[in-house]
């Protein structure tokens, strides 16, 4: 498996290759919006929504009918860089500027804000003055992990507590790690000045006037220092990792008065925080146990959302909200998405977008893709086999074959994580696709030929910025319109399918948390 720090090249080419495959569906969406007067006719009141992903921050503007009036976007910088935390926040500054200066928009309309960002990701920081003591380490930055081995007995009290697994990709270890090597730290934590937590705990205490040093569960769960129990810290989490207790933010729910955007003149209210994947599954409506939500991105993700939490060893128990006392989705992860394009686009010397997805037309028989771009995630867990092309009608595939095998291998990722999923659950009676990906025709219907299901994709694909909406309380007084994609007959493809589950490890047997 791989940290993200690959450089700003290959960033720049996965972040092209994500926001060209979804500009085209938000500029249409926009446009409904925007067009024929629609400007004029704005429902107040507005939503101020942040976006922060690995590779992009967008800054959107959601009036009461659910209608986007306005957006702006800046590239994330670098994770891996120093400054990175600091050229994050006026990334994030600079897109708030441009989207409240949008012709149209009054900013004494904006009633409320959200705050969406990339789980795992988390920093330290001077809590007198905010300012950061380390670089942003994400969810994949392993090289930053001081995960000591621990028997089977400890990874299932880690799960039981916090309904994650135990891996390195989790926060704890990595701030153990920033404890032990990053000098600055070790002062502050000295002085009594240290803060440090998930990335969202961050920017909040560096946007809002209020300074707050608070977090939200959905982000403190991906610490694997939260309990699923007590909704707070755990103090044998801190003490089995060996952290301090005190340097961490408070933890509230996602829906709480958290403070004020400073960089606004109207200082509208921030008054959600919520782990960006936690609001896929209230994009189009409240959290549905009978639907499957699948996000497309720099990697996928599988939510299937649980009336009362499902112990299963393969998946992570994420939590929705403390509402009755927590709603739960069982999440499935795929490392290789958009990554995995853009390996392939690194390999071949090729650009990928939206053209290239959508007028793609796959051969009869394309080589199959060993997908282990970032390491396999569920059902497997295990970093696997190097990535590698099979078979194929012919013996020196191009760069259409391989990009025929790269996406069959993304769906075929899919489909495994499906049929486990189901065995827990049963088939969902209808799946919801979404994310930056999404707005490859070619892609969705690919997945609905290898589920052998339906599937919808929403007339507008950006998942977490209309699940914060919607969990900001507003529901959409107009239809936006799903498009449907019908499985077609496809028993070559299955037959590939079979092929390539067999050419990858075996799969774990065990679905309980034994």
């Amino acid at each position: 498996m791989h940290d993200d720090s690959s450089g700003n090249s290959s960033s720049a080419r996965l972040n092209d290759c994500l926001d060209d495959c979804l500009d085209d569906c938000l500029d249409d969406c926009l446009d409904d919006c925007l067009d024929n007067g629609r400007s004029n006719r704005i429902t107040n009141p507005l939503s101020l929504l942040i976006d922060v992903g690995g590779q992009s921050c967008r800054a959107v503007i959601v009036d009461a009918a659910g209608c986007w009036a306005a957006k702006a976007s800046r590239p994330a910088p670098a994770r891996a860089d120093t400054g990175g935390p600091e050229a994050l926040v006026q990334a994030i500054e600079s897109a708030l500027k441009e989207v409240v200066s949008t012709p149209g928009i009054e900013q004494a309309d904006l009633a409320s804000a959200g705050l969406a960002v990339e789980r795992g990701s988390v920093l330290c920081w001077d809590r007198m003055n905010g300012q950061a003591l380390t670089p942003i380490l994400s969810w994949q930055d392993r090289s930053k992990s001081k995960l000591a081995p621990m028997d089977a007995e400890t990874s299932k009290q880690v799960k039981t507590r916090t309904g994650l697994r135990l891996t390195p990709y989790g926060g704890a270890a990595k701030l153990k790690w920033c404890l032990e090597e990053v000098p600055a730290v070790a002062r502050a934590f000295q002085q009594d000045r240290l803060a440090w937590g998930p990335l969202g705990s961050f920017l909040a205490f560096r946007l809002l006037e209020d300074q707050p040093f608070l977090t939200d569960d959905s982000l403190a769960q991906r610490t694997l220092l939260w309990s699923r129990h007590t909704l707070d810290w755990d103090d044998e989490l801190l003490d089995l990792f060996g952290l301090p207790t005190g340097c961490l933010p408070a933890v509230t729910a996602s829906r709480h008065p958290f403070g004020h955007l400073a960089t606004i003149d109207s200082r509208p209210p921030l008054t959600l925080m919520i782990g960006d994947q936690n609001a896929v599954p209230f994009a189009s409506r409240a959290a549905d146990p009978d639907t499957l939500y699948i996000n497309l991105g720099t990697g996928a993700f599988l939510l299937r959302p649980v009336p009362e939490p499902v112990e299963a060893n393969i998946f992570q128990l994420s939590l929705l909200g403390r509402e009755s006392g927590g709603h739960y989705a069982l999440e499935a992860t795929i490392h290789g998405a958009a990554s995995a394009l853009n390996w392939l686009a690194e390999q071949s010397g090729c650009e990928i977008g939206s053209m290239q997805l959508n007028a793609h037309r796959p051969p009869s028989s394309p080589p199959l893709f060993v997908n282990t771009i970032g390491g396999l995630g569920s059902p497997w867990w295990t970093p696997g086999p190097e990535a590698s092309f099979l078979g194929g009608s012919s013996s020196r595939p191009d760069f259409n074959d391989k990009l025929s095998a790269v996406l069959e291998s993304i769906a075929f990722l899919i489909r495994t994580n499906f049929d486990k999923i189901n065995q827990l659950t049963g088939r969902p009676r209808h799946i919801e696709i979404s994310g930056g990906l999404s707005g490859s025709d070619h892609l969705c219907q690919l997945i609905a030929d290898v589920l052998q299901q339906e599937t919808d994709r929403s007339h507008n694909p950006e998942a977490t910025v209309m699940g914060m909406w919607q969990r900001l309380g507003w529901r959409p007084t107009d239809s936006r319109g799903l498009k449907n994609f019908r499985p077609r007959p496809a028993k070559a493809l299955a037959e590939r399918y079979e092929r390539w589950l067999a050419a990858m490890p075996s799969l774990p047997g065990q679905l309980d948390s034994d």
